[in-house]
């Protein structure tokens, strides 16, 4: 496995490998990325599932481009996603924007705007949260329904 984050992956990487490589950079502790060998041993502990750190490294390169299902039901598990998130292109854009909101959360900035919402009224917090929610409908319109870096907006997902 040549370095622990892949670089910027090739055009013809293909969507599980994009999928996967958006999943390792925006889901993790505010210590960083985990590594191959951590999400191997936790879906080992977890699931049972015994998923390689090497054949995570290849489906995120692109170099494994059809996964066994049960793995790849584990690797979602362990990001807290939908086993289908790896082929639903709606569902995907949905959790993407979900997720990208929740590695905002561990920025010190977001952080700092949270700590000081908890001395604010839940009313207060409500008018917050629907002008944050008018703020990113109107993103869209201008964007044509795209995010700055290029990924799907869409609301919510499960």
């Amino acid at each position: 496995m040549p370095g622990r984050v892949p670089p910027e992956l090739p055009d013809d990487a293909g969507t599980i490998a994009r999928r996967l490589d958006f999943l390792f950079r925006t889901v993790h502790p505010a210590s960083g990325p985990y590594t191959y060998e951590h999400v191997s041993a936790t879906i080992r502990e977890q699931s049972g599932v015994d998923v390689d750190p090497s054949y995570i490294w290849r489906l995120r390169t692109g170099r494994r481009r059809n996964p066994h299902f049960e793995r790849l039901a584990a690797i979602a598990k362990f990001f807290s996603v939908p086993a289908d998130y790896f082929t639903n292109d709606d569902l995907a854009a949905r959790v993407d924007e979900q997720l990208r909101l929740m590695a905002q959360l561990r920025d010190s900035d977001i952080r700092q705007f949270a700590a000081r919402a908890s001395e604010l009224s839940s009313s207060d917090v409500g008018e917050i949260v629907a002008n944050i929610a008018e703020l990113m409908t109107e993103r869209r319109k201008r964007s044509g329904g795209r995010s700055d870096d290029g990924g799907e907006l869409g609301p919510g997902a499960s």
